[in-house]
This record gives C-alpha cells, structure tokens and sequence, in this order.
C-alpha cells in the first residue's frame, strides 16, 4: 500500500544530538522517504507524510471540510518577482486530497478551481470556502462550479504579504490578515456600500452579510491565530509572535482616543529570535564564496562570515495547539514555522498582567528541524484527528527576488519545482483517541476537547436554520461545570440572543484559575450584548474590578463602555480597575475607550491621589477636548490642584489640558521657571512642553537658551517637540543659526520642525539660494519631499537647488562604492559610524532605537554586496510597513515618518530617534505616502568608501558574535 512506501513514521532523533549546520554545496531535493530520514523532531512525537507530489504542488495553506477531505491552496505562481500584481506564470488552484482507504495517506486527489492568481487563504463556509486571492475575497463552491467575489481591492504589491489566515470565530466572525497592504476594499454584493480602507490593518465580517467587512487591529504578514481566551496572535517575517493586544471595535468608540500602538511582541526571547538549525545553508547563500575564491585576498575572510541563518527571519503560518491528544503541556502552545531556517519553533504561552508572554522551553534546539535546506514549513493547522499538520513548499529558494541581487536571480530557479509535502505530527503516546467525526451529529462534537471538531460542528449549527430542539439541547451542554470548550456552544446561544443572566452569573463566577480565563472572558464579552445588567451580573462585576485576574480585568476594562451600565457604575468601575496595583498601560488605554464623555468626572475622582501621571495627561487631554476651558477653570477640584508646588502630577495634568487652560494659570511662566531650576529631566521635558503654551514673546528667550548646542541634549530634544506649535518665522531663524553645532540627532528633529510649516521651508530656501546653508546636508529623503512639494514656487526652487548638486542614479553610485566590499573593514570605527549614521533608525547591541526592520534578523542572510546595496540603495526593496507618510493637520503642521499604528481614532507616525507622534483623524486634513523608505538614500554624501566597509564588516561582527 501507498502507506507503507510513503507514510513511514518517523524514529526521531534525540533533541541532545542535534547537527550543526555545514556549508556544503548545492543540495538536491529528497523523495518524501528521503526527507522523513532528515527530520530532528522532539521525541515525544512522530511524523507522517500525509500527501506529496505529483498530488499536491506549492501547497501555501488548506484546511479540513466536515468529511475530513483535505482542501489545499497552491500557490504555484510564487514568487512572481516579488509582487502579486500582474498574470502569473503558473495559475493558482485549489485540489481535494482525500484518504479513501482510511490508512491516514490522502491518496486521491482533484482539482477543485484552478486560474486563481496567488491565493494564500482558505476557510469552510457552507457548502464551499472562503478563498483569499488578492485582490478579492472568494467564495467557491466545493466542487468548484460556483465562484462568486465577496469584497475585492485587497492589496497585492508584495507577494509575501497579501490577504491570509481566514478562520471563523465562536463570536460569528470570519477574520483574516491582510498582510500590511494599503487596501481600500469594496462589497461586490453591495456596491453601493461605503469603501472601507485597511491599510495595514486585519479585518473581518460575516460571510452572510453583504458589506459586514470593517478593520481589526492587527498588523501581521502570514499567520493569524487565537488562543481560548480569545487572544488573537500574528507574526511578520521577523517578529515571530506578536499579541493583537486592543481591538479595533472597542476603540472606534471614544474617536478622540489616539492609542499609539494595539500591537505588541510578547516572546522573553525577542524578536528575530536565535534558533537552532540543522540544515546546511544554501548555496545561493553561499554564493559570496565562489566570488571570494578567485580574489587575490581570499584567505583574510574568516569562515565565520560564510553561515547566514540562525535567526528567526521568515516566521509564518503560526497555530495554537488546542487539539486534545498532545501531552498535557502542550495545550495552547504556539507553533511557528520559520521555512529560511527549515524549522518549526515552539513558544508557551503565560500571563503577563493584561497580555501574555511567550517562553522558549525546547532548550538548545527546535521543536522540528530538517536538514533538508528544501523543506520550506508555512502553514500549520490542528486536524480533526488532534494531529497538527504542516504544509511544505518545498522549494530549493523561497525568499523574495526583491532581496536577492540580480546576478544570483540570474544563475537560480525560483519559480516552481512541482513538489510539495503535507505532513502530520502525532504524539508517541496520545492523551486521547478521537473517533471519526460525524458531520451528521455536530451537537456530539461540540465540547469536544479537539478545536477542529467544535469549531466545525459550531460552523455546521450556525449555517443551519434557527432549530428551536436542538438550542436547548446546546443550552443543556453547558449546564454543566463550565470549561474552554464549551466556548463554541455558548457562542451558538448567543447567536440566537439565549444567553441567560443565570448563565453570565455561572460564567463569572467561575474560579480564578488560568484555565478558566476564557470563560469569564467570554462572559464578559457576551454581556455587552444584553439589554441590561442584573443585580447578580453586577456583583459578579464589582468582584472582578477588585480581585479578579489581570486578564480578566482587562476585558472588564474593554467591555465596561458597551454593558448596559448607568453613567454612575461605569464611573465607579473604572476607578476600581484603576486602583489595582499591577493595572498597567493596556488596561489604562481599555478604560478610556470605555468612558467617551466621562473623562472629566474621572479626572476630579483621581485628582485628590495624584497617582499616575502619564495616565492623568492622557485623562486631562482627553478632558480638553470635550469641555471649554473657561468652564474648567471654574471647577473647584481643578483650582485645588495648582496650590502648592508643582510635581509630576501637575505638571500632567496641565500639560494634558491644554494651551487655552495653562495660559489663565497665574504665572504659569515663572512657575515653570521655578519647576526647571530642580526638576528631574523627565519633569524639565514637561515643563518645557507647558511653556510652548504661552505667547513666542513670552518665551522666545528661553527656547534661545534651551537650543544652544551647549545645552543637554535632552533640553534641546525637549525644546524642539515644544516649539513645533510655534507659526514664528524666528524659529527657522534661531535653528539654521545653531545648525552647524547641532549633532546629527538634534540635526534630524530640527529638520522635522524645519519641515513642519510652509514658512520654515521658505526661509530655509532662501538660506541655501544665498549660498548661507549647505543644500546638501538635509537628508536625501527631505530634499526628495521638496522637489515633490505640492506648492510649485517651493518645488521649482528645490529642483533648481538639487540640479546644482548634480544627479547619480543609484547604479552608478552603486558601482562607484562596490570596491567596498572588498576592502578590509575596522570593526571598531564601524561600530562608531552605525551609531552615527544608523542608530537613529535601527538598534544593535543596545544602541539606537527600533524604528526600521528588525536588522538582527535581516543580517541573517546578508552578504556584504547585499549589505552594500541596503546602506546606499534603500528604495530597492520597500516594505509596507517602512513607507514614509506626509500628514498635514488642519493647523497647518507637516509631520513625517511610518505608521507604527492606526486605530478608529488617531494614526502614529514613528521617526527617527525612535520619536512617536499620534495624530487624531479628526485633525488631519491632508495625508500621503511615498514610495520612499524613511532610510535617507544619500548616504554616500555622508561616508566615503572605507568609511562603508567599516560599517559593513561591523555588522557582520554582530552576527556572527551572536551564533
């Protein structure tokens, strides 16, 4: 049988003995009985091959129907060239594998659709699936004859991150990933219907609803998962497990909310995380080789600079195990695979306050690794047998062309092999066996402890009629004492509206115990649905906000503005939470969202503690948004506050509510001034921010003081965030003046307030026209805005100005510097030059700030001509996530830099030096982007040839000082 030539089971190797990575050649492809011998897989389990080629090609993901067939979606046109426009060489489709002899090979296969272009997401529906193929959004019957398109305009400019990871949630939702793409998407069913725009951000909507798509916060590339407590996890190529902390459905509820980031990494190992591989690095990775062989001086290049890898780089097709035959311990764990590195890394998850952490616990090795460089892991699912499966691509080179140089693009292969592997992983000894399910018995199925089984049986139930008989025999199931998987059954009530008070009460009243999390949780957020809150609910609540766990009150924080609560008992809630010792910035942000209109009633019951400033500014911020000054100077409580010296506490609050309020304090200027005298320099900043609220007149000569290069550069930093609200022309004067002694990083925010009004640029263009400031040291990036300004007086200028300099296209600038590969590099005086030039955007060895790429996990596979080509051609290769962004406000301020987040409420732009500025939507009032990365691209204005080979050989020094 086809079982026992293919589906051999795996002896594994012990997790002791694992093999380092070589540099050997070319390595040609395994047969799937071949590549079972390469797997270095924890003992505890076992792999099987499930199916292969010619029977499944380029698999990128799949998923189970209510039979068990298996669905799968070959993406057969990777890579396309790096994007996901245009007519691909190799159309995508969709096959059926099914194992008609029950020995757990799929050994038939059809084609379901073929003529897609690159899907990349696949979830039942009905009597079909949900289909992602950027730009649309399919629905596609099971045997392939109907095809119609849901949504469509989802983004496709990079290949490796287009719209994925559809699933259907116990709250009715199907969500998904949309990669990080600009993505104005439009309801084909209802096309009348507002445009909604993602951006970068996730999405979600029920497939029974014409027009129901609307934004998620999020933010991943290739990968979307959730835990039982219903905690969403993503991932980008670098950043391995990143928590989807505040969703985008309870913000949008306080629009005067800027939040600066929804999103956070949660792994203790970092992002760009070491792993342990076993496989020999690719040729083409070694490639740098063969070109240093025939140099005269080949022998000064260490062996060292020849292993690539060991760094997390291409994580994708994260899965959290809920599948009921693992181990114990293995519940609820996250899978990552990482196809770069030919692995599959495993985190556990724990609670961090309202978020979790990820913790490494395989030590010194990988959960699944192959010596097989052409073993490419993207996708993981749990199946309905509780073995987790495992698409493999296959591929001999899976990375973009955008990274590779074109000579290397030349010499290789990168379209499609015609191979590709589904594997299963099953432990040795399982906790528990599984029958066959029955899709005709989905009530059996749905508290399963296997996920696959109770979300399949709650899509089966939902997709049928309302069938009054077999609600209550769901209302029976949780009758019982209440656990994670009843999740899928309540969900189904509330579907239906026929979740109880008496249910709720149960739900919260479950013991605080980890495990139970995800009930209340659940509780919590089926509450908001009701009409309103009883007399046990509340109490239920009180309870929480006092001594509940840090999760659970974080929900409570969420769902507090959509519970049918009175003005009073939110008010009285929220300050509970708020008192909680260990309530950190995530529940602060929760409780805001939930109070739109509150804030100031929050403001005077905080008041009297003087606790926590930074929350208190947000709070007095908010406040001045939504009540004049005039009446709060009015306010008793208020009055109170500005007795006495003045403390962080005050300093907050001011600085929180505002210009109009701080300029009716009493000598606010020589009170400042007394603050400033003894202040700690966190204080100073915000006493400097106050003063900006005062007349230029007022202040002129203090911001002089301040911006004298002899001052701290922490004053100085401070004094040019304050100064930005200043329309003055002095300010342009007083910073040019000072330019020639600013360093570079005072030099980068200084352009920033140069650039922020059309004013400053016309002085600052008069200065260089009269020959009184050197055109050529604004960074390339700003000269570019100014030659693409939309004032044409100011664009005729820039261009005349940059004609001077003279043009090199980045080829010739290229070939100019390539002897710098070459030349022997001095770590040292590298390292000092990357904190000159580099550190403002991209941090190594604890020095600099993250603003960028993760550079860690991009050294991993760098050669020193890639590394060439990245310092002095940024714009070969731009990342969505990287694009610099122009946002003019109503005001008239121009600020620049990447979207770090964009909520329902406010956007942040991230800059240099790691600066963050979150603007609200209601004040903007112009927005664009370019096609240029926030690296500056003239860099070899700034260093000469060998001064690029010290940077260089520095950054190979960090990589291979981390293996």
């Amino acid at each position: 049988m086809m079982r026992t030539l293919l589906c051999l089971v795996l002896t594994t190797t012990s997790l002791n003995a694992q093999e380092a990575p070589s540099t050997e050649r070319r390595q040609q492809p395994l047969s799937p009985r071949e590549a079972l011998g390469s797997f270095r897989l924890n003992p505890e389990f076992t792999i099987e091959l499930v199916a292969a080629e010619p029977d499944v090609v380029d698999p990128v993901c799949f998923c189970f129907d209510a039979k068990g067939d298996l669905y799968v979606v070959e993406m057969r046109g990777y890579p396309n060239g790096g994007r996901g426009e245009g007519k691909p060489n190799f159309p995508g489709r969709i096959r059926r594998l099914q194992d008609k002899d029950g020995d757990g090979y799929f050994e038939t296969a059809s084609i379901v659709v073929e003529g897609l272009r690159f899907p990349c997401g696949i979830t039942p529906w009905r009597h079909g699936f949900l289909v992602g193929d950027a730009p649309d959004l399919l629905f596609i019957s099971a045997d392939g004859k109907e095809k119609r398109v849901l949504y469509t305009g989802f983004g496709a400019s990079n290949i490796q991150q287009m719209i994925n990871g559809l699933q259907l949630h116990h709250d009715g939702w199907v969500y998904g990933c949309n990669g990080g793409n600009e993505s104005p998407v439009k309801s084909m069913e209802k096309p009348d219907a507002p445009v909604v725009q993602l951006r970068g951000m996730h999405f979600r909507f029920k497939p029974d609803v014409p027009a129901s798509i609307e934004p998620c916060s999020g933010g991943g590339q290739y990968g979307l998962a959730v835990t039982a407590a219903g905690q969403w996890l993503t991932c980008t190529n670098s950043q391995h497990l990143r928590q989807i902390v505040l969703p985008q459905h309870y913000l949008k509820r306080n629009p005067q909310l800027a939040v600066s980031t929804t999103t956070v990494d949660i792994p203790d190992h970092g992002a760009a995380a070491r792993v342990f591989r076993v496989s020999p690095f690719e040729a083409w990775r070694l490639e740098r080789t063969t070109r240093r062989a025939s140099s005269s001086d080949a022998k000064r290049f260490p062996s060292t600079e020849l292993i690539p890898g060991g760094y997390i780089t291409s994580a994708c097709g994260l899965a959290v195990y809920d599948g009921g035959t693992f181990p114990d311990r293995y519940h609820g764990n996250v899978f990552v695979c990482d196809p770069a590195n030919n692995l599959v890394h495993r985190d556990v998850l724990k609670p961090d306050g309202s978020i979790l952490k990820a913790e490494r616990h395989d030590k010194d090795c990988e959960f699944l690794a192959s010596t097989d460089t052409w073993f490419r892991p993207v996708f993981l699912h749990v199946g309905p047998d509780g073995s987790l499966y495992l698409a493999d691509f296959y591929r001999e080179i899976i990375e973009t062309p955008l990274s590779l140089p074109d000579d290397i693009k030349a010499k290789w292969n990168l379209n499609s092999r015609e191979r590709g592997r589904i594997w299963r992983i099953k432990p040795k000894a399982p906790r528990s066996t599984l029958k066959t399910f029955s899709r005709d018995e989905p009530l059996h199925e749905l508290a399963s402890v296997n996920a696959w089984r109770r979300n399949t049986s709650f899509r089966l139930l939902l997709e049928q009629p309302r069938n009054d008989s077999t609600l209550e025999s769901v209302r029976q199931q949780v009758q019982q004492p209440l656990r994670a998987r009843h999740l899928e059954a309540l969900g189904l009530l509330a579907q239906h509206n026929l979740v109880t008070d008496d249910l709720l009460v149960r739900m919260l009243n479950s013991p605080l115990h980890m495990e139970l999390v995800a009930v209340q949780t659940k509780a919590l957020a089926l509450a908001e649905q009701q009409p309103f809150v009883s007399d046990g609910v509340q109490r239920c609540l009180q309870k929480i906000a006092i001594a509940g766990l840090p999760q659970i009150r974080f929900q409570l924080a969420l769902s507090l503005g959509s519970l049918a609560l009175t003005s009073e008992e939110r008010l009285s809630l929220a300050e509970k939470l708020l008192l909680s010792i260990d309530v950190d910035t995530w529940c602060e942000t929760a409780i805001l969202s939930s109070l739109p209109g509150q804030e100031n009633d929050l403001l005077i019951k905080l008041l009297p503690a003087h606790r926590r400033p930074a929350f208190l500014e947000r709070l007095a911020a908010l406040v001045s948004k939504k009540v004049v000054a005039s009446e709060l100077h009015n306010r008793h409580e208020l009055t109170e506050l500005l007795k006495g010296d003045w403390q962080a506490a005050h300093l907050a609050v001011l600085r929180g509510l505002g210009r109009d309020y701080a300029q009716q304090v009493p000598d606010l200027r020589t009170r400042l001034l007394k603050v400033m005298e003894k202040a700690s320099d966190a204080e100073k900043a915000q006493a400097i921010a106050i003063l900006s609220f005062l007349p230029w007149k007022e202040t002129q000569s203090i911001f002089t003081e301040l911006l004298n290069p002899i001052s701290p550069p922490a004053s100085q930093q401070a004094a040019l965030q304050a100064i930005k609200s200043y329309p003055e022309e002095d300010i342009a004067k007083l910073l040019l003046k000072n330019w020639p002694s600013y360093s570079p990083t005072i030099r980068r925010e200084t352009q920033e307030v140069l650039f922020s009004r059309a004013r400053f640029i016309t002085y600052l263009l008069d200065r260089a026209e009269a020959g009184e400031f050197a055109w050529q040291q604004l960074d390339g990036l700003r000269r570019e805005q100014l030659c693409a300004y939309k004032d044409a007086s100011i664009k005729k200028r820039a261009v005349a100005l940059q004609a001077k300099l003279g043009t090199s296209t980045r080829k010739q600038v290229l070939d100019r510097y390539q002897p710098s590969v070459e030349l022997k590099g001095d770590v040292v005086h590298g390292k000092a030059l990357f904190a000159k030039h580099c550190a403002s955007c991209h941090r190594l060895e604890n020095v600099g700030h993250q603003v960028g790429a993760d550079l860690l996990g991009a050294l991993t596979n760098k050669t020193p001509e890639l590394l060439l080509q990245d310092i002095l051609d940024p714009n070969r290769e731009v990342d969505p996530r990287f694009v610099n962004y122009v946002i003019v406000t109503k005001a008239g301020r121009t600020i620049t830099g990447i979207i770090s987040n964009e909520g329902a409420a406010s956007i942040t732009l991230k800059r240099a030096e790691g600066l963050e500025e979150t603007i609200l939507r209601t004040d903007i009032d112009e927005m664009t982007s370019s096609s240029k990365s926030l690296m500056p691209e003239n860099l070899e204005e700034q260093m000469k040839q060998q001064e690029v080979a010290d940077v260089i050989r520095y950054l190979l020094s960090v990589r291979e000082g981390k293996k």
